[in-house]
């Protein structure tokens, strides 16, 4: 099957080298998706990822955005939420971007998502959980595409 590109947005560089390109593509035969998330590379096996990462890199879907590392966690305060929800939340870490983050705990978002900055996020009214650790479970997602998983705990 031969891959046709209708349109792409948000190229952002995936890595400090500049070799690898994150974008947002619509391909005919998966119209019905809409924009998904594409790795372009010029070294690609695939005809169309190659010719996706050149239209990127010429220009053609705006200019490549820099290269942000991934988001960290390095803690949440409080350490343990309590099991009914409605708690405000502060995640400290790195690479934070205004705008351009959003968090889910354990799939579910919070009321609301304050960036502060680039090392600290506020949420506030926690989703009720059962009481438990949750492996993995406080997402922090930046740009579509670069994400990092924290665990948390629960109790009544």
């Amino acid at each position: 099957m031969k891959c046709i590109l209708i349109d792409a947005r948000n190229p952002e560089w995936a890595n400090a080298e500049k070799n690898r390109i994150e974008v947002q593509a619509k391909w005919q035969h998966l119209e019905s998706e809409g924009y998904l998330q594409f790795a372009a590379d010029p070294n690609d096996t695939e005809a169309h990822g190659v010719d996706l990462y050149n239209r990127c890199v010429a220009g053609e879907f705006g200019t490549v955005a820099d290269y942000v590392a991934p988001p960290t966690v390095t803690s949440i305060s409080p350490s343990t939420l309590n099991s009914a929800g409605g708690q405000t939340v502060v995640i400290t870490g790195t690479n934070f971007i205004v705008g351009e983050t959003t968090v889910h705990l354990d799939d579910t978002a919070p009321s609301s998502t304050t960036v502060n900055s680039a090392t600290q996020i506020t949420i506030t009214g926690t989703p009720a959980k059962t009481a438990g650790t949750y492996t993995n479970g406080l997402l922090i997602t930046r740009r579509n595409w670069a994400t990092c998983r924290f665990n948390f705990t629960t109790e009544d």
